[in-house]
């Protein structure tokens, strides 16, 4: 899809090395002139007011670009520490070229990584794309010590110890302030782990052109642009019947506040009619405190199908809980043909009995539900989030939106839209960590779908507007945000 710039396209760690290989055989450019253009790439970010710079370099090609970045700074007759872990003498190809030029400009390769302390910068030129393997003896001290250190830490392509693919923890890993990425995007630095160890990322081309970019991306990246395209847009003559008449089937004894939250997402991202099914006990209190909310007390799934026929979309699970009359509305819900998003205790229900949904239904597990849908632990689904979010669509049949540090989306039809397996969101803040968010979600979602035709749209499109909300509530600090500190934010967003 055009609308998706180079920037946005994320690649795995095997079509990385792949586009490289492009790059070099292809376009015939020389894969030392690549290594230079990446160690200056990096050389750019180090402050000028760094009095004392520590390199870590490994034997392969990423410390071939930390001995470029060395040379830059001997050039600049700027202090500089250089430290091999490994042998000099496995250093092949273009980074033993600049391993050599290294040492021609002056330089000295250390091998105790005790010099990696009392420095301003260390740069960590251990690892790229390439590793596949638990870190271990001398590499995982260098990691700990970098880690250690109180200096501002750059990594090079990927911080050591990461999966460029899943973002996975290979043991250790370092944890960096800034992380700069060449010619391709790592998908693995946009989520989990990945996503926390690679501080700010930074993408450089290093010119080349783009053509080299012929590969399908293994993820996009969601950004302003694409989510305006996809908002609707509003008639002079629209009426409140254009929106969507949206139904929100929670807040069982004790929970009502569950369904509130979604209820007001839909109603602040533009849904034209929203109504509560709700225990009789919640009817009045919500009528009192959001008289903008239409609520009923449902106590059977008798009482819930005249509602469940007027809706256009349905949200179930918001408060739900797990006892027999969430049992008979989510067994009601999950027979109807309407637009459907799933959520909270829908979707523990739904992990209790498996089953295909309908092509209509969003569902949006946070790594704890996903675990139960797919039988796993919430490790496992950390560890690699594209894989259970791939797995999740291809259980259920749903769009699936994997909550959490970098938000993924897949569907089985995104391969043919997108000619990508995932979306990712790269917004957000660790303040979502709290009650409710959720249900603003699933509330922006169902809000967006009574307004389009076009689901995966409308999933996408709310994923991004709840994170962006989040972000901007938190720019005073994201600790102590509420859910409904984002109800004014969607507003503007939408």
């Amino acid at each position: 899809m055009s609308i998706f710039r180079i920037e946005n396209r994320l690649y795995s760690a095997a079509q990385n090395r792949e586009l490289d290989r492009i790059a070099i055989e292809d376009f015939a450019i020389p894969g030392y002139e690549l290594m230079q253009a990446a160690g200056y790439a990096v050389y750019e970010q180090i402050s000028p007011q760094a009095r004392s710079v520590a390199i870590v370099c490994g034997e392969g090609n990423n410390g071939g670009d930390g001995f470029v970045i060395g040379r830059l700074l001997l050039e600049a007759n700027r202090s500089v520490t250089l430290i091999l872990i490994g042998k000099q003498e496995n250093i092949q190809g273009d980074a033993l070229l600049a391993c050599s030029d290294f040492l021609a400009a002056g330089g000295i390769i250390e091998k105790d990584i005790s010099l990696i302390d009392n420095h301003d910068t260390i740069i960590d030129a251990i690892f790229g794309t390439g590793l596949c393997r638990q870190v271990t003896d001398l590499h995982l001290q260098a990691i700990v010590k970098i880690n250690a250190a109180s200096a501002t830490v750059i990594a090079v392509d990927v911080p050591s110890g990461c999966d460029a693919t899943c973002g996975k923890i290979y043991g250790a890993a370092v944890y960096a302030d800034i992380t700069v990425s060449f010619i391709g995007n790592k998908s693995g630095l946009f989520t989990g782990s990945g996503k926390e160890c690679c501080g700010r990322l930074i993408y450089r081309p290093l010119q080349v052109p783009q053509r080299v970019h012929t590969l399908p991306p293994y993820a996009l990246s969601v950004f302003q642009e694409q989510i305006r395209e996809y908002l609707p847009n509003r008639n002079r003559d629209s009426h409140k019947g254009d929106f969507g008449n949206i139904l929100i089937i929670g807040g069982n004894y004790g929970m009502a506040g569950a369904a509130i939250l979604c209820a007001l997402g839909a109603l602040r991202s533009g849904a034209g009619l929203v109504t509560i099914a709700t225990r009789k006990e919640h009817v009045n209190a919500i009528f009192a405190a959001h008289p903008e909310i239409m609520t009923h007390a449902v106590e059977s799934a008798a009482q819930l199908q005249p509602l469940i026929d007027k809706a256009d979309v349905i949200v179930c699970g918001c408060g739900l809980g797990q006892d027999d009359w969430a049992r008979e509305m989510f067994a009601l819900t999950i027979s109807t043909d309407k637009q459907l998003i799933l959520d909270a205790d829908a979707l523990n229900q739904l992990a209790q009995a498996p089953t295909v949904l309908k092509e209509s239904t969003i569902i949006t597990p946070h790594p704890g539900e996903a675990a139960r849908l797919l039988n796993c632990n919430t490790q496992e689904i950390q560890q690699n989030r594209y894989n259970s979010c791939r797995e999740l669509s291809k259980k259920y049949g749903a769009i699936t939106i994997l909550k959490g540090a970098g938000t993924i989306i897949s569907s089985a039809l995104f391969s043919d839209i997108f000619n990508a397996e995932f979306l990712v969101l790269n917004n957000g803040n660790p303040g979502m960590a709290t009650a409710g968010m959720g249900d603003l979600l699933s509330g922006i979602i169902a809000g967006l779908c009574g307004q389009t035709d076009e689901l995966y749209k409308a999933a996408i499109a709310a994923a991004w507007i709840h994170s962006e909300a989040a972000d901007i509530a938190a720019k005073g600090g994201s600790a102590g945000m509420i859910a409904s500190d984002l109800l004014p934010q969607i507003r503007k967003l939408i």
